[in-house]
């Protein structure tokens, strides 16, 4: 005897219309991303902006092109000599630049929501220009093996020392300049030589000028 069963109300109810024309999630995160386009390219326009005006207008070849061979930070990191115009800017930093990171719009404010922070282990805000002069070549690599520099070779790290010597006006790094000004090593006599020229103030040696 078979007996029949009227169906449950759970299996006799209909698939409700919101449930059946859910798009599916991609279809909604091209939906989102959509809707914030223009605003991140609004915000991208911003940022560049804030960034052009802080930096120097020959490092743009037109509005939104730069030129990396114009930066700062490149030629502390370049195998190359550090052309004369830009050795002064450099000042006394003798590795990178952060001027673009100063200005852009998008770290406003981070130095507040830092400050009263300790520096992470290792980092040297200040570094000491003797030290970099005269300390051994394996043990100035070794110290500072965390950044780049070419084939990692430290004398490109004296090569920025040097500059930065020159621009210190700190006559008492004459003694250390001025072996590397009378040494065989072209590139790092060349930075001596105009460091010297300003240190001594000798205006007829290469680089030599007043401040």
């Amino acid at each position: 005897m078979t007996t029949a069963t009227a169906p449950s109300p759970a299996a006799a109810t209909p698939a409700t219309p919101a449930a059946a024309s859910k798009p599916p999630r991609r279809r909604r995160s091209r939906r989102w991303i959509r809707a914030v386009a223009p605003f991140a390219v609004l915000f991208a326009i911003w940022a560049f902006t804030g960034v052009a005006h802080a930096i120097e207008e020959p490092d743009l070849d037109e509005p939104g092109t730069l030129d990396s061979t114009r930066c700062l930070s490149y030629w502390t990191q370049s195998p190359e000599a550090i052309p004369e115009p830009y050795r002064e800017e450099l000042g006394a930093q003798v590795y990178g630049c952060d001027i673009c990171q100063d200005v852009c719009p998008w770290n406003r404010g981070i130095e507040k929501r830092r400050a009263g922070e300790e520096a992470p282990a290792g980092a040297e805000p200040v570094v000491s220009l003797l030290d970099w002069l005269r300390m051994p070549d394996e043990e100035l690599g070794v110290r500072y093996g965390r950044l780049y520099f070419p084939r990692n070779d430290p004398r490109y790290l004296r090569r920025n020392a040097l500059v930065a010597a020159g621009n210190s006006a700190d006559r008492s790094l004459v003694d250390a300049v001025r072996p590397f000004a009378e040494g065989e090593d072209q590139l790092l006599r060349e930075h001596a030589e105009w460091a010297l020229a300003l240190l001594e103030g000798d205006t007829d040696r290469p680089g030599g000028h007043e401040r």
